[in-house]
């Protein structure tokens, strides 16, 4: 692929708190093939630590890694933050700070996104979950997406409807300006406790008449811990997914459906 058929890309992780697994992300993203459009990595730290900081110093060079601080607690709020600095056009791949990136990931997004250029659209890869157990069955039928795969197992994502997650897809900063970016009442720092910081700004995107394209050989495994497999996450879950669709409704006035 000539570098000049794909703008940049640009790989952005928002992180909080000192997360465990960011430097084993790190590894496993420079382990990654890169694209020739590929520029940078950018770390977004938010809230009151700089835990992160000496991590990505340690791979500034090797994936010209950069450090972003944000005071605010907020995930949405950094990201908005983030993608303001970037004063040109670029394509940004969104991931998280517990991730295992499949080696042909980054270059099965820019290859998507130079084909379908002068598409709205944004691209969205598979997510597999790396655990040390599996949910019980009755379990697994109340757990999100992000715990137990995406497409979730037996099922077909759906380009007319579906949403991606926010470990695997890409999106132009100029199209995720456009629609005002990411709402911080939603998600990790939500002044509601609410969650649904991905699928509202997904749902921004399907109202604006983005095509999604699913990109199947993009594909990023998810960290998820045991102990999470239990009635309590998914009562709490299910308590902030309910808080996300009151509020989504009732700040939107023609509330969103699929």
């Amino acid at each position: 692929m000539n570098p000049k058929d794909c703008d940049s890309l640009i790989v952005v992780i928002a992180t909080s708190g000192g997360s465990s697994g960011l430097e084993s992300t790190l590894l496993s993203l420079q382990e990654c093939k890169k694209p020739p459009s590929y520029c940078k990595t950018i770390i977004v730290e938010n809230g009151n630590t700089n835990a992160a900081e000496p991590i990505v110093a340690r791979f500034a060079e090797a994936i010209n890694c950069e450090y972003l601080k944000v005071e605010k607690a907020n995930k949405s709020h950094a990201l908005n933050e983030c993608i303001e600095t970037l004063d040109q056009k670029f394509l940004i791949f969104f991931s998280d700070d517990d991730i295992k990136f499949d080696e042909d990931v980054l270059v099965a997004v820019a290859d998507c996104a130079s084909k379908n250029r002068g598409h709205q659209a944004i691209f969205g890869g598979i997510l597999k979950v790396n655990s040390d157990a599996e949910p019980d069955d009755y379990l697994a039928k109340y757990l999100p997406a992000s715990m137990i795969g995406f497409p979730k197992p037996s099922t077909i994502f759906n380009p007319s409807k579906g949403l991606f997650l926010g470990a695997n897809w890409a999106a132009y900063s100029q199209d995720i300006k456009s629609i005002g970016g990411f709402d911080p009442r939603f998600g990790p720092g939500s002044p509601f406790n609410a969650t649904g910081q991905e699928s509202e700004i997904m749902k921004k995107f399907r109202i604006a008449g983005f095509e999604f394209i699913l990109v199947e050989s993009a594909v990023v495994w998810h960290s998820v811990e045991s102990e999470r497999f239990s009635e309590s996450f998914i009562e709490s879950r299910k308590h902030r997914s309910g808080i996300q669709l009151g509020l989504h409704n009732k700040i939107n006035d023609n509330p969103f459906t699929w």
